[in-house]
């Protein structure tokens, strides 16, 4: 005799419903305390001349120098009530509070005040701030989310159909405004996030599923990503694509009392556009002492210098958003869920993410109005250099005859740790 089907499905694909004849309503309030370790390597762009370094000897090249280590640390709580609105339909809220938020910079391994094109000692009109960095301890409020799922195809009221979910996600940025001299934490950017995620109960123990989700950023009212003008070529931050693959493995399960052990494994692959961002210089370049030295030009906007080579201390300084470009994120992880009892569960999960290599300083010098050759600031059209470019740390690598002051930042070895455990009750 074959053995009998559980009647549940995935946690990813489990949609809270209303008006069934048997359950007229059900809600269910997620609490979860939330870990984030981040850590990189910070990378520069620096020339190298054959005959006067000794680092190429077969020909003049960019090499990327080791600067800094980046590290940040994430502590928060959500809270989670969700509702079903009518049958496999279902509205949810994600209360976010920031605990603590910090970013810490420091030399990387090698690097010293001596040899640091960042920080160089008791030279402040070329040191593009002080090292070591520790940012602002963040707490508060964070972004709301809200969401709606509907599940069109539903294993529990069907077996011989998998559990199907649409789901769509909303942002919103009702978190005090990040900047680099505040302590808020929102991000300034309204969020839309579409999705789609498949499972099916393989036997009475497997459960495979599969997942594709995009997200779309636009920015709010009250925002650091501003546009500035016809000449800057990114605004917003990048929006991204993803897949997701995972199993979830069911041990042990009742029917009767509605009790289950799961494990999930999976693994998640997404593709970030390029686009504007909060980064791990974000802090150290916005309050960096150039900002009010008159004679530190390296995080003065390059398209105001050229407008006005008088340096005063009303020119434009850098907020530290950065135009970053495209990259990958590759995660993977382990969690547990127990539900003992229909109305109770509790949960862990383990992720570690990594991150392809990027440059994080990367803003285009601008746009060829006239169509005469490279951006320049006496262009037919005016100048046409970005508003956000700052030659200090965007300025690109190629033939270091052309590109003798190379200054982008790279970030490489990026690593993250997330833990997640959590409590759910059901009523």
């Amino acid at each position: 005799m074959a053995p009998t089907v559980a009647s549940s499905q995935a946690i990813v694909t489990d949609v809270l419903d209303a008006a069934d004849e048997d359950d007229p309503f059900d809600a269910a309030i997620d609490v979860r305390y939330e870990f984030s370790s981040y850590s990189s390597l910070l990378v520069r762009e620096q020339p190298c001349y054959q005959g006067s370094d000794a680092d190429c000897p077969s020909g003049s090249t960019v090499l990327l120098r080791r600067e800094l280590k980046a590290e940040r640390t994430i502590h928060r709580m959500v809270i989670s009530p969700r509702i079903g609105l009518y049958r496999d339909l279902e509205l949810s809220a994600d209360l976010p509070i920031v605990l603590l938020d910090q970013t810490n910079l420091d030399f990387a391994s090698g690097v010293t005040p001596q040899n640091s094109t960042v920080y160089r000692e008791n030279q402040p009109n070329s040191s593009l701030f002080t090292v070591p960095f520790n940012g602002t301890q963040r707490s508060g409020f964070g972004d709301m989310r809200i969401g709606l799922k509907y599940s069109p195809l539903n294993f529990q009221r069907d077996e011989t159909e998998p559990t199907w979910v649409l789901g769509f996600y909303y942002t919103a940025p009702t978190g005090k405004l990040k900047t680099a001299t505040s302590d808020g934490v929102g991000e300034g950017i309204h969020t839309i996030e579409l999705y789609t995620t498949i499972s099916r109960r393989a036997t009475s123990w497997l459960e495979p599923y599969f997942n594709f989700h995009g997200a779309f950023r636009f920015p709010a009212s009250e925002t650091l990503f501003e546009d500035r003008g016809l000449t800057q070529t990114l605004v917003s931050p990048g929006n991204s694509l993803g897949i997701q693959l995972g199993t979830e493995f069911i041990p042990w399960e009742d029917n009767t009392s509605d009790a289950r052990l799961e494990f999930d494994l999976g693994f998640r692959a997404d593709y970030h556009f390029e686009g504007r961002e909060y980064t791990q210089l974000f802090e150290a370049l916005g309050n960096s002492a150039c900002n009010s030295n008159p004679d530190c030009l390296l995080t003065t906007y390059t398209r105001e210098l050229k407008d006005n080579p008088a340096q005063t201390l009303q020119l434009g300084h850098t907020d530290g958003i950065t135009d970053v470009e495209q990259y990958g994120i590759y995660s993977t992880w382990i969690g547990l869920h127990y539900q003992p009892v229909r109305y109770f569960q509790l949960g862990a999960k383990f992720m570690y993410s990594r991150q392809t290599a990027h440059y994080i300083t990367n803003s285009d010098p601008g746009k060829d109005l006239d169509g005469n050759g490279p951006v320049q600031e006496d262009g037919t059209e005016g100048n046409e250099y970005s508003p956000v470019y700052l030659e200090g740390i965007d300025s690109p690598a190629g033939d270091p005859a052309s590109a003798p002051n190379a200054t982008r930042f790279r970030a490489q070895n990026a690593d993250s740790f997330h833990v997640m455990v959590h409590l759910t009750g059901k009523f």
